[in-house]
């Protein structure tokens, strides 16, 4: 005795294919997209993520929304958010989890950017001293010229930054992240340069 009709088994039979085609449709579909997100959407949802945590913590500490919004503009500059040293400055504080947040207050983001900005200079120094010592006299008086040249253009970079949030609370911070960013690029510029005379 047949319990299906041939009718019956083939539906039967075309349900179950369909079923496993969706299924399989379904887990390309999902790889597809992780391939397609990757990591570097993930990486901006979490910096975004940061960004609105730190936010937060900030408001609950008195800035106004005003003050916030200037320092997440601020924060989307590409050469201050190419800094590592200013991204763990700024960013950490929203990842902490004690109460009160350290940092978050802008004389606290303040202090703790002009000890960065310290610290990043005297980076620059060690690698200037290290390339002066592979150099020639005359040669080394051009790199200290064109240190003095560059001072100049940071300092310039410096100002603009402060004219921008000219008026603002965030005016002096948004000066000193751009000269730690500047300084730091300028030690890497430097560090090249010395690792390939060393190299010679």
């Amino acid at each position: 005795m047949n319990l299906l009709s041939p009718d019956q088994t083939w539906m039967l039979a075309y349900g179950a294919a369909c079923a496993v085609a969706g299924w399989a449709g379904a887990g390309i579909a999902f790889v597809a997209r992780r391939w397609w997100v990757g990591s570097e959407k993930q990486e901006k949802v979490n910096y975004l993520t940061a960004v609105a945590e730190f936010g937060a913590n900030l408001r609950r500490n008195g800035m106004t929304i005003e003050d916030v919004n200037d320092l997440e503009r601020m924060m989307r500059d590409p050469s201050i958010r190419s800094s590592d040293r200013v991204r763990t400055l700024i960013m950490a504080p929203a990842i902490e989890t004690a109460s009160p947040i350290e940092g978050t207050t802008n004389y606290e983001m303040k202090r703790n950017a002009a000890a960065a900005y310290d610290r990043a200079k005297g980076a620059l120094a060690s690698e200037l001293a290290r390339l002066v010592a592979l150099m020639s006299q005359n040669e080394a008086m051009a790199i200290q010229a064109a240190q003095a040249s560059w001072e100049k253009y940071r300092d310039n970079l410096v100002e603009l930054a402060r004219l921008e949030y000219e008026g603002g609370s965030h005016a002096g911070l948004a000066a000193v992240l751009v000269a730690i960013a500047e300084t730091e690029r300028r030690a890497s510029e430097v560090q090249a340069q010395a690792k390939e005379r060393e190299s010679r």
